[in-house]
């Protein structure tokens, strides 16, 4: 670069030259232009005709500062870098906004993408190299909140959808007096709502909504155990659904052993799962889930009582939920088992190819990871959330509890518990009882005990407390 990259040109002599007088000539051109201390020099030459013609630019005339800037973006863009995270401003400056949209739009779209690659790998690792099925690898996400957008909806709904006590509760604030209320516009009333103007009043009149502070609270903590709920039966579905993945590698791997000679009815028991072995291992990656489950819905309990000690998981509590997943689990591996066997039956009666016979493992397994998932992660999670906040009210000294159906589309036997009260450690429906709707139609519970507010499959009622 210092000698300009280049050379300075080309040496064009007129006629012919002896090969000694040319060597000559080559001598003087190194000895006069050659090196950086010859830089930009020009040569002058006797007894001869020549001209000089001059190539390319020199670095003096190029944009370096250009070339520069090119080079950075291209490196930006290779590590897919953001300018400003690095202190680089571009056309919209360095604000805290652009940095924080810079910081939000480098972890969503590289950071967390790559993390995921790398989950991926780890646990194809762990199947191959291992054998491990049971263990799921994620991490914790490095995205940061969108405050701009969370402040711009507050600023927005408050007042109008939420009220000010339940935005204070979710920034740990304490309540304050008046902040249940909710405030809309005079024209937006309903009519039989309007008063004696009959809504027609064009004026900048404010009409004042009054809601109960009970009601808001509870309805602010059924929205946050609500979300405990959904979240934790995201986690629980995509465990059993990899566990489900391996178990569906392992049968037709089993499968496949047989070959062309196909497998025979004598041989389904080993080609399909085993329930017990099934059911120890996922307490091994669903007790995690459901534990937390259990631990978040009992503090926000406490948050709803005002109990600032903290909320307690007993070993036996532990050790009855290991039980139960052993049961649950097991029962569900019993369904696919009878599936399996079912549906390889009929292929083998048939005269079908393995791959035929795979073909109805895939189905089998299609159905256990699609629906019957959703219901069995649904159900489960929801039956913990409910255990946490009986836990919770027990640990807060609340002798009875309240089944409440605040689900969005609650059944009519849901409807028929909505509102009973029993003692905080007793069951609503104990195993052989049922419940009768207000059609007379009944629902027989032949499970086991409900001791809190689910009823069944895919229910989205809750436990509230009764205070004295």
């Amino acid at each position: 670069m210092r000698n300009q990259t280049t050379p300075s040109g080309v040496l064009t002599i007129s006629g012919k030259i002896e090969k000694e007088a040319f060597n000559k000539l080559k001598q003087q051109w190194k000895e006069k232009q050659a090196g950086l201390a010859n830089v930009g020099k020009t040569l002058f030459i006797r007894e001869a005709d020549a001209s000089f013609t001059k190539v390319g630019l020199s670095l003096g005339e190029l944009d370096m500062k250009a070339l520069k800037e090119l080079s950075e973006d291209k490196l930006y863009k290779m590590f897919r870098m953001p300018k400003i995270i690095l202190g680089d401003s571009d056309q919209s400056g360095l604000g805290r906004a652009n940095a924080e949209t810079a910081d939000y739009i480098f972890a969503k779209r590289n950071i967390d993408p790559k993390q995921t690659q790398l989950d991926d790998a780890i646990q194809k690792t762990l199947r191959r190299n291992y054998g491990d099925t049971s263990t799921v690898v994620g991490h914790v996400s490095q995205i940061p909140e969108d405050k701009e957008a969370e402040l711009n909806e507050l600023d927005k709904l408050t007042g109008r959808v939420y009220t000010i006590n339940e935005v204070r509760e979710k920034k740990g604030l304490p309540r304050v007096d008046g902040g249940d209320d909710l405030y809309i516009g005079f024209n937006q009333v309903p009519v039989n709502q309007a008063g004696s103007n009959n809504g027609t009043s064009t004026g900048k009149t404010i009409r004042r909504v009054t809601v109960a502070k009970k009601d808001a609270a509870e309805e602010t903590f059924f929205r946050q155990v609500s979300r405990i709920d959904a979240a934790q039966a995201r986690k629980y579905k995509k465990a059993n659904n990899e566990s489900l993945k391996a178990q569906e590698a392992a049968v037709i791997e089993k499968l496949g052993a047989y070959g062309s000679k196909g497998i025979t009815k004598d041989a389904y028991d080993e080609v399909v799962p085993n329930a017990e072995d099934e059911a120890n291992k996922a307490v091994e990656y669903l007790l995690p889930i459901l534990l937390l489950a259990i631990q978040q819905s009992g503090e926000t309990a406490f948050a709803f009582l005002s109990n600032e000690n903290d909320f307690q998981i007993s070993q036996a509590l532990q050790n009855r939920v290991s039980d139960a997943i052993k049961r649950v689990l097991k029962d569900h591996t019993n369904q696919t088992i009878q599936a399996l066997k079912k549906t390889i039956a009929e292929g083998v009666n048939n005269g079908e190819t393995t791959s035929q016979l795979t073909q109805r493992v895939n189905k089998v397994y299609k159905d256990a990871t699609g629906w019957r998932a959703d219901r069995l992660s649904d159900t489960e999670t929801h039956k913990y959330v409910n255990k946490g906040l009986q836990e919770a009210y027990i640990q807060s000294g609340i002798k009875k509890k309240l089944w409440k159906a605040l689900g969005s589309n609650p059944c009519k036997f849901c409807l028929a518990m909505d509102g009973t009260i029993i003692n905080v450690e007793s069951a609503y429906v104990p195993k052989g009882d049922s419940i009768v709707a207000e059609d007379g139609s009944e629902y027989v519970n032949d499970y086991e005990d409900i001791e809190n507010a689910n009823a069944h499959g895919n229910c989205h009622c809750f436990l509230f407390p009764v205070k004295d």
